[in-house]
């Protein structure tokens, strides 16, 4: 899941000479529901974003990044409840008639192009916080990440003038919790990510060692991201359909063996 999206869960490994990141957990392969735009149409989502420290202290991260996971909920069909409506998520589509002459069609095509690139940042289906009250409210979280600061191999780092490899573990947790407005039942799903840099002149052979490869770590950062995109819209989708789910599932068999 990169990007900031994973917020401390993949940008802590992307600064240094080299890091590589490792996925923990079931949001690195997340499950195919094949949802579409139609899966959540009429549910109302409040989605927030936050960094919290180590003393538990919660910072709101409204940020790009937390609009892409907006974004990804919204491709669910759900409506997305903003705080605040920047102007350019209420640009009425132009109209493209049959009966315009082809200058005036090429003008209304190209403000559709237009209006597509500044609505993509948006969610489809944009409601107001002021006025409307959610069915789920969704938060993500990111925590601060522990770093084992190169262990011991900082003194071979720092003799060695860089020749050594500095190596640094680093531990980043998140977690999404999605609550149910009108009930109260709510579920928590933690996700984690471990980061391994090198930094020093070993590094440099890593990195154009990553060069060479068929996949190398941008495009992994890139994949895993998508990864944990899908898996937190998998995991929305899940509990707010849940008592649809529970009420479709076949009725246990009663008696003992089975039916006959």
């Amino acid at each position: 899941m990169p990007s900031k999206i994973a917020g401390a869960l993949l940008l802590a490994g992307s600064a240094g000479c080299i890091a590589y990141v490792r996925p923990v957990g079931a949001w690195s392969e997340p499950v195919e529901l094949l949802l579409d735009q139609s899966s959540l149409t009429g549910v109302r989502l409040k989605i927030d974003c936050a960094l919290a420290d180590d003393d538990g202290q919660r910072t709101p991260q409204d940020d790009e990044e937390c609009m892409k996971l907006r974004v990804t909920l919204g491709n669910t069909g759900a409506r997305i409840l903003l705080d605040e409506i920047p102007a350019e998520a209420q640009i009425a589509a132009p109209a493209v008639d049959a009966a315009m002459s082809p200058a005036e069609k090429v003008k209304a095509e190209r403000a559709l192009r237009d209006r597509a690139a500044k609505r993509e940042k948006y969610p489809l289906v944009i409601g107001d916080a002021k006025t409307e009250k959610p069915d789920f409210k969704v938060t993500y979280t990111a925590f601060e990440s522990a770093s084992d600061h190169c262990g011991k191999s900082i003194l071979l780092f720092l003799f060695t003038f860089g020749f050594g490899p500095c190596v640094e573990d680093i531990d980043a947790k998140a977690e999404i919790t999605v609550t149910d407005t009108a009930k109260g039942a709510q579920i928590t799903r933690p996700l984690a990510t471990k980061i391994r840099r090198y930094l020093g002149v070993p590094a440099l052979y890593l990195l154009c060692l990553d060069l060479s490869r068929p996949v190398n770590r941008k495009d992994f950062r890139r994949l895993a991201g998508e990864h944990l995109l899908q898996y937190l819209q998998n995991v929305v989708y899940s509990f707010a359909v849940r008592d649809r789910l529970a009420a479709e599932r076949p009725p246990a068999v009663a008696a003992e063996g089975g039916a006959p």
